[in-house]
């Protein structure tokens, strides 16, 4: 495997925006990337429009997801899932994807927990989902029966449908 780094949670806030302040980071980023030998850079842009920002950096477009409205509710059961167990079921069912270590995991569970995302153990994987406005969205998905772990999301969330981001095909 090739070694490398995601840039997570890009943000400035609106009050210093404008003052070039995420380019400083990204530039300081990209020269530690040298030093250490790092080949690929991630990101994930938090909105659209941010992904002409990030081409002035080198970055391209390489991931794309589709949403899909799935309804009704299951029986299924659904537990609350911690670091390593997700860390466990993306190692061996997301083979072909970006690896995270537990690091990466936890800081990214923390995020989740800020914005108010729980991450559940559904079926024979898990499912990162959050409540907004009465509306449930689930970020990720990883399972083999995906619109029965969707469904036990909807339950736990006490509605009939959610919106789910999934691959393009």
């Amino acid at each position: 495997g090739k070694n490398a780094w995601y840039l997570y949670a890009l943000a400035t806030h609106p009050d210093f925006r404008g003052l070039g302040y995420m380019a400083q980071l990204i530039e300081y980023s990209h020269a530690q990337m040298e030093k250490e030998n790092i080949e690929y850079c991630l990101l994930l842009e938090g909105e659209s429009s941010l992904c002409e920002y990030y081409k002035r950096f080198g970055y391209q477009s390489a991931f794309c997801y589709r949403l899909a409205k799935l309804s009704g509710q299951s029986d299924m059961s659904v537990l609350y899932a911690d670091v390593e167990y997700v860390e466990s079921i993306r190692s061996k069912k997301l083979v072909n994807a970006v690896q995270w270590d537990i690091e990466a995991l936890s800081y990214a569970n923390k995020y989740s927990k800020s914005i108010n995302e729980q991450w559940f153990r559904v079926d024979d994987g898990y499912a990162i989902a959050s409540k907004t406005d009465g509306k449930v969205y689930i970020s990720e998905l990883v399972c083999t029966d995906m619109i029965r772990a969707a469904q036990s999301v909807n339950t736990y969330y006490s509605v009939n449908e959610c919106i789910v981001k999934l691959p393009p095909n």
